[in-house]
């Protein structure tokens, strides 16, 4: 142990010596030095290297002996560099373990443990199987001497393989793997297509893109896992992506087939399936939204409109429901249709309207500090708010932070959260009354409104759907319906406001029914808050 510190030594004084301050050479691990230079240029930098190649090379002489060390230096130069530590230093473990192009003295050959370590970089020593960047190179190599005909990548996934290692051991875990990758090896061997292991339970096969072979390579697969388990929770699926015979094999097409593979997962009666672009593109404009959304929200490009609500008999605005916009780069907006289902779906709506909400009490704070006139604004709670934060505790710190009534606020909850969550929009609604805020049903009529359903939520308006408000020239069945619901608001004492009037029709035909507020393109479209401070402020109505 002595003679290795001693040795060790050795080597950190001749990098100091040769670096003499220029560089900081650390101990990163027993026996690995890491050398980090700063403002080299690529010349000054090579020349470093070799004069280090040389220091660590050269025999050194310990307890009496003289040793000629194998070593390996590893240069890795960066013209600006961006990395983070643990990036970098796993580049450099990486060129470590690839023996291709480093030659640690010209006398040695590489090191046996560099040698193997080299091919397990490879392959797979548990199936045999090719890596993923040996696997591609393979594949690429395979599909050049064959241009005919089509091919297909592949993904082999084994069902619920955690479980069954807890189930029957990681021994017999590891057995199923090898055997896996011992059919698609074989399949590989009879000069069908190049086999891979994606790492875990993934696997990864290029193939004739025919019904028959993709069915019998995967019953094969399948055979192989039942002679350990024959569960139906253990059955493999597959996932298919047809490629064009002269098109490059990249981890695109893996993950392609690895998407479609998720569908198979699904599916007992069918366990693969053929990738389906339109499918695909939607999973990809689903992403897009969110990162695009990302980047519009710190970009100032997320903000509201707000669409007033009138009474109807004096024309008087009496509040207004903030609407989120989405400016887009040209200036055009994109509409709540496109974003708002992939961010309800990925929990960002919460996001979303936390920021949406935020904006209007400032909004409102501000007009306040200049004296100006205001009124309720009715801010949109959905589903997954209420599911995801305490949507009661957060209105209320956010009325206290700006110093606003509660009466400013008023809260829309969506009548599909009153039926689908309606434990935890009782709780809300009692949480948002203690706090002193109202709370409006949105949309009522769009699902399972009752009679009954009123009597039992503890709501203090509710809003009319559009869908329910008559075209002009319609006294059939959507007068009759309309005029049932209001007169039913009534007789529980809520009042009323109407979405969607468009017409003047429309809005006598309402005041007729007994109909006072309203909200719609006949009175107001959505505007940008500077336009509802002009109304507000005494200017024209459109």
């Amino acid at each position: 142990a002595e003679a290795v510190d001693n040795m060790l030594a050795e080597y950190a004084g001749r990098m100091l010596s040769i670096t003499r301050g220029r560089s900081r050479v650390y101990r990163s691990r027993s026996v690995q030095f890491v050398v980090l230079s700063n403002d080299l240029g690529r010349e000054a930098f090579e020349q470093l290297t070799r004069h280090l190649k040389e220091a660590v090379f050269a025999p050194i002489r310990i307890a009496g002996d003289t040793i000629t060390p194998v070593c390996l230096v590893v240069p890795a130069f960066y013209e600006h560099l961006t990395h983070q530590t643990t990036a970098v230093l796993g580049e450099l473990d990486r060129r470590l373990r690839t023996a291709g192009g480093l030659v640690p003295n010209d006398s040695l050959p590489i090191p046996e443990a560099e040698r193997k370590s080299a091919i397990a970089e490879r392959i797979d020593s548990l199936t045999g199987l090719y890596r993923p960047s040996e696997f591609m190179r393979r594949a690429n190599t395979f599909l050049k001497t064959r241009r005919d005909g089509t091919w297909c990548v592949a993904t082999v996934d084994m069902g619920h393989m955690r479980l069954f290692n807890e189930w029957h051991g990681q021994a017999e875990g590891d057995r199923v793997l090898a055997d896996v990758g011992t059919v698609l090896k074989n399949i590989e061997n009879g000069d069908m297509g190049v086999a891979g292991h994606w790492g875990q339970d993934d696997f990864c096969i290029l193939i004739p893109f025919e019904h028959n072979t993709i069915h019998q390579i995967y019953s094969r697969v399948r055979e192989a896992v039942a002679r350990h388990d024959d569960g139906v929770g253990f059955w493999p699926s597959m996932g298919v992506y047809p490629i064009d015979s002269s098109e490059e094999i990249t981890i695109d097409a893996q993950a392609k087939a690895m998407y479609t593979n998720q569908r198979a997962k699904n599916d007992f009666k069918e366990r693969i399936a053929i990738f389906c672009p339109a499918e695909y593109e939607r999973e990809v404009a689903f992403h897009r939204t969110l990162t695009e959304f990302q980047y519009a929200l710190s970009n100032g490009r997320i903000t509201y409109h707000l669409q007033p609500q009138v009474d109807m008999k004096t024309g008087e605005i009496i509040g207004a429901e903030a609407l989120t916009r989405w400016i887009d780069k040209d200036s055009s907006l994109i509409s709540p249709a496109t974003f708002i289902p992939a961010l309800e779906e990925s929990g960002f709506v919460v996001t979303l309207d936390k920021y949406i909400w935020q904006g209007v009490a400032s909004w409102l704070r501000e007009r306040i500090n200049r004296g100006l006139r205001v009124v309720p604004i009715s801010l949109n709670v959905s589903r997954v708010d209420i599911l995801a934060c305490d949507v009661a505790e957060y209105m209320g710190a956010l009325a206290a932070q700006n110093s606003l009534p509660p009466k400013l606020m008023r809260i829309e909850i969506t009548e599909t959260a009153y039926t689908g969550e309606s434990e935890a929009v009782d709780k809300l609604t009692a949480d948002l009354h203690a706090r002193g805020f109202s709370t409006y049903m949105d949309d009522f009529g769009t699902g399972q409104s009752t009679l009954a359903m009123l009597k039992n939520v503890n709501v203090d308006v509710i809003k009319l759907d559009r869908a329910f408000v008559p075209v002009d020239g319609d006294h059939g069945r959507s007068t009759q319906i309309i005029s049932s619901m209001l007169e039913m608001a009534h007789s529980l004492h809520l009042p009323v406001v109407v979405e969607g009037v468009e017409t003047n029709e429309q809005a006598n035909m309402l005041r007729q029914m007994g109909a006072r507020y309203a909200q719609g393109f006949l009175y107001y479209r959505p505007m940008p808050a500077e336009d509802f401070e002009v109304l507000l402020d005494g200017g024209n109505n459109n």
